[in-house]
């Protein structure tokens, strides 16, 4: 009889430990997670150009304009960023400048991560236009 005891109060014991690792992963319990591959992370960035002139629009990096395309007049269009073209702490700014006129506008600043989605919706008027992240 304590042969079974001892038995069964082994078979607890290794039950027990076997709890505490992640199932299936072979890792230490102290073990550091792995690192994120953000290099070929990106953000999408959606243009709505609702005024009727063609906008350039561009993305504002350290008070530098780094063009990402047009957007033609009454269209949307589609824009990747890299990630590794935003700011240290995931914050983005873009500009946008209508071809032939003057009156460059801006986004204020907004807060990205990978994979995030940013729709600015340029108005006809455009100290109207909105940005928006999702």
């Amino acid at each position: 009889m304590p042969s079974f005891l001892l038995s069964v109060t082994g078979l607890l014991f290794l039950l027990a430990c076997a709890g505490k690792a992640p199932a299936g992963s072979g890792a230490q319990p102290d073990s550091a997670p792995p690192s994120e591959d953000l290099t070929h992370a990106e953000i999408t960035t959606v243009v709505v150009n609702h005024n009727l002139l063609d906008m350039t629009v561009y993305l504002v990096r350290g008070g530098n304009l780094q063009r990402l395309g047009t957007a033609p007049g009454l269209s949307t269009r589609i824009f990747s960023v890299p990630w590794r073209r935003i700011e240290g702490r995931g914050e983005m700014r873009l500009a946008a400048d209508p071809v032939g006129q003057n009156g460059t506008i801006r986004t204020e600043y907004i807060i990205v991560r990978p994979g995030s989605v940013v729709e600015w919706i340029i108005e006809s008027v455009l100290t109207q236009s909105t940005v928006s992240v999702q």
